[in-house]
Formats: C-alpha cells, sequence, structure tokens
C-alpha cells in the first residue's frame, strides 16, 4: 500500500469521524428545538429511559440519512475541488432532510394522536410512548434515506 493512498484513507478516516460528530450534535441540537419543556440531557442524567430512547432513535434517524453520503466524500477527497464541494452540500442536504423530516414527522404524529401529550408521557419515563415515537422516527428516517437512494 502506498504512502499516498494510505493518507488518503487517513484523511477519510478523520472526515467521517468529524462529520459523524458533527452530523449527531447537529441532530440533537435541532431535535431539542421540538422539545423546549423538556431537558433532554437533565433527564438522561435521572436516569429516563424513555429519553434515553428517544434520543438514541434521532442519533440513528440522522446516521441512517447521512451515512450514505459518506463514500462519496470520501471518493472525493482524491479528486477535484468541485467534487469534494459537492460531496459536503450532498451531506449537508441529508442531515438538514433527516432533521426537518424527522420534525415534521413527529409533528404531525403529535398532531394526530389526540390528547395524547407525547413528550410530557416521555418526560415522565413513559418507555410505550417513547418506543413508538421512536419507531416513528426511524420509519421516516429509513423512507427518506430511500427517497435519496433513488436519485443517487
Amino acid at each position: 500500500m502506498s504512502v499516498y493512498a494510505l493518507s488518503v484513507g487517513l484523511v477519510g478516516f478523520v472526515v467521517s469521524l468529524l462529520l459523524s460528530v458533527v452530523s449527531v450534535y447537529l441532530g440533537l441540537l435541532l431535535f431539542s428545538r421540538l422539545t423546549p419543556k423538556t431537558d433532554e440531557f437533565a433527564e438522561l442524567a435521572k436516569g429516563n429511559v424513555a429519553v434515553g430512547l428517544l434520543l438514541a432513535s434521532v442519533v440513528f434517524a440522522v446516521a441512517l440519512v447521512v451515512t450514505p453520503a459518506i463514500p462519496h466524500l470520501s471518493n472525493a477527497l482524491l479528486s477535484a475541488r468541485y467534487a469534494l464541494i459537492s460531496s459536503f452540500v450532498v451531506v449537508l442536504v441529508r442531515l438538514i432532510a433527516a432533521v426537518v423530516s424527522v420534525s415534521l414527522a413527529v409533528y404531525v404524529f403529535d398532531r394526530l394522536s389526540g390528547s395524547l401529550d407525547e413528550f410530557a408521557e416521555i418526560k415522565k419515563g413513559n418507555t410505550a410512548v417513547s418506543v413508538v415515537l421512536a419507531a416513528v422516527i426511524l420509519a421516516t428516517a429509513l423512507f427518506i434515506r430511500s427517497s435519496f437512494n433513488a436519485v443517487a
């Protein structure tokens, strides 16, 4: 293996690692805007499993939508500046699409579920509500991922 290939692989690894950290952070930050009455990390510190399940589904949903763009980004490191910039744009668009879609799905689910206040229940530790909402989030991410893969 050449030094060049090894260095490109290392740079690709570092970029992927940074991208994963930034994507997860932004996904959780934007999702927390949906729940202004709940401090998710304070609830996690209390051991609230329901909040943990919900946040885990957000992390997984962001990963489902963003990860297919990673190989394009890694390949772009080997090519022209235009390809690298366009790959970053694709990753950014996927991240925004994931967060907006998940937010919209949660909003619609909240409206359709009637008098049930999902976030109040989750804050109380209701894991049943958390699991259902997590499934909504993950299903939305799978649909979004499929729609991006269809045009890739």
